[in-house]
């Protein structure tokens, strides 16, 4: 989906519109974007989307710990949308730094002995 969403970027006005944005983001402005993400998701999507996932593949106990997984992998991949545009990325270079913090949540930060 966010391989999806680099390609498909809009016309170069829109493109710089994005460019600019990003190039001033802070904490505040990320939070209000994962706020308008979330607050766009309603009950009806919320289960739409949870009926595409594999509970049995994930570490919750509970339903309401899949919110807090999309919480985390949509500001994973918004925070690497931000630094495509800050650090002028190629797309390339975006989702190889998206896939490696995917794959630190996949496997866990934290080393067990």
């Amino acid at each position: 989906m966010y391989k999806n969403f680099l390609k498909e970027l809009p016309d170069e006005n829109e493109r710089n519109f994005f460019k600019l944005a990003m190039l001033n983001v802070t904490h505040r402005v990320e939070t209000s974007f994962t706020k308008f993400f979330n607050g766009q998701m309603n009950l009806k999507s919320d289960n739409e989307i949870i009926k595409l996932v594999d509970k049995e593949l994930l570490n919750i106990t509970n339903e309401n710990e899949i919110f807090h997984c999309i919480n985390i992998v949509t500001s994973v991949a918004l925070r690497n949308f931000i630094e495509k545009f800050t650090k002028k990325l190629s797309d390339e270079e975006a989702l190889k730094n998206f896939y490696i913090d995917i794959k630190l949540l996949k496997y866990g930060l934290y080393k067990r002995r």
